[in-house]
């Protein structure tokens, strides 16, 4: 059941194709997401990775009524910017 909703709560917020850097727990009312994210040198990650816990947390939560418990982000790379 959980990865129906996982399933479903992704193509709610118009990501098709994060499936491999996505993961959605449903345990009971609860959700749990684990996102993997690249980030361009000299990003303040801290900061993004706030924003991103609070967009997903309040996307999540409005779509689907459930409570976000946890929103963990792991930075897997750093990209040069671009010229």
């Amino acid at each position: 059941m959980a990865g129906d909703i996982s399933g479903d709560i992704i193509s709610r917020l118009g990501m098709k194709r994060l499936v491999k850097g996505v993961k959605v727990e449903v345990i009971e009312n609860h959700v749990i997401v684990d996102v993997a994210v690249n980030v361009f040198y000299d990003t303040n990650i801290p900061s993004v990775s706030q924003k991103i816990q609070d967009k997903v947390k309040l996307a999540i939560e409005n779509m689907t009524g459930l409570e976000v418990i946890e929103v963990n982000v792991k930075v897997i790379g750093i990209q040069r910017a671009k010229v």
